[in-house]
């Protein structure tokens, strides 16, 4: 019975080498390793070349990461414009799955300082001449209350959020009552 050889390929896959059997590997001279080594720092210089090349290039047609922060923010405002339309219909009798379906149908108008949609109400307005049957409710339903503004309805309060805050510290710590 014959011994398995200890240095064999478990798989039996035994690679063939280029070189001729039975002739043993030697080391690269001195020499040519150091001309590996130039070769592979000249190729490394000539890549990191042409990155700064190609980075020069893309913010010469202004195709900077600027753009990745714009997209984001046009996301966010398209988001809530869209939510605005919603509660709108939603206030006006449709239901959220209606709302949801409808708003499309809706023209936004750009996001002023407050937060609110320029010409979202002349929008519902208009929508609601073309298709009136939509909005009509049933017998027996009550009429949902009009929301006026897009955060569900929550009036502003006078006080401003520091002196909310305010008040809240100085009744914690017992100045007032």
């Amino acid at each position: 019975m014959a011994e398995a050889d200890p240095n064999a390929d478990p798989a039996g896959d035994e690679e063939e080498d280029s070189e001729e059997e039975g002739t043993p590997w030697t080391p690269p001279t001195k020499e040519e390793w150091e001309k590996t080594q130039r070769t592979a720092a000249t190729r490394k210089r000539e890549r990191d070349e042409a990155r700064r090349e190609a980075a020069a290039a893309k913010e010469a047609a202004g195709k900077t990461t600027a753009p990745a922060a714009e997209d984001k923010t046009a996301k966010t405002e398209a988001r809530v414009k869209r939510q605005a339309g919603i509660t709108a219909l939603v206030s006006e009798g449709l239901s959220r799955d209606q709302a949801k379906e409808l708003v499309g149908m809706l023209k936004l108008g750009e996001l002023d300082e407050d937060g609110d949609v320029e010409g979202l109400d002349d929008s519902v307005a208009d929508l609601k001449a073309k298709f009136p049957a939509l909005f009509t409710t049933a017998p027996g339903k009550k009429t949902p209350a009009k929301v006026t503004t897009t955060d569900g309805g929550v009036k502003p309060s006078t006080k401003t959020p520091t002196d909310r805050t305010s008040e809240k510290l100085m009744r914690a710590a017992g100045l007032l009552v």
